[in-house]
């Protein structure tokens, strides 16, 4: 809706106990990634993060999809930072594995059913999604609750 702006995901770059990234090179970097594709007109350049796009039940766990991932979504290390519910809107630690390069699966033992899936979803997290560019996911969630709990484990 602003002409010439965008957003840097810092998700992967922040500090547990300072509010500003630490990392000022890093988000420089990815500002100028979206100046260059969005306002210059350099469309080689990839500007953004993956997001979120649908999800689809599957083998008793979650494949959720997302844009800007076309070529490919990567980890450096185990994802984490996944949740995952069923109808009774509580969120369990998830695991999580990339499919096909361009898929997350999501699955938990103590969600036989699951209907939602969150990610990142905590004040302080360190992010471990992103796409082949290495421009991180930012935190999301795939339901709209607001009377969801976590799980008391």
């Amino acid at each position: 809706m602003i002409p010439n702006s965008g957003i840097a995901i810092t998700i992967d770059i922040g500090d547990e106990h300072f509010i500003h990234a630490p990392k000022k090179k890093e988000v420089a970097d990815r500002l100028l990634f979206n100046a260059l594709n969005q306002t210059y007109g350099y469309n080689t350049v990839d500007y953004a993060a993956p997001i979120f796009n649908s999800q689809e039940k599957k083998n008793g766990g979650i494949v959720l999809k997302f844009k800007n991932a076309e070529t490919g979504l990567y980890s450096y290390e185990k994802l984490n930072g996944f949740e995952i519910a069923g109808e009774d809107k509580v969120f369990y630690p998830a695991k999580a594995k990339i499919v096909g390069r361009k898929d997350v699966f999501v699955i938990s033992d103590d969600v036989p059913n699951p209907v939602a899936v969150r990610y990142a979803w905590r004040n302080w997290v360190v992010g471990t999604l992103y796409n082949a560019m290495l421009l991180p996911t930012s935190s999301f969630r795939t339901d709209n609750w607001d009377d969801a709990i976590k799980a008391k484990k």
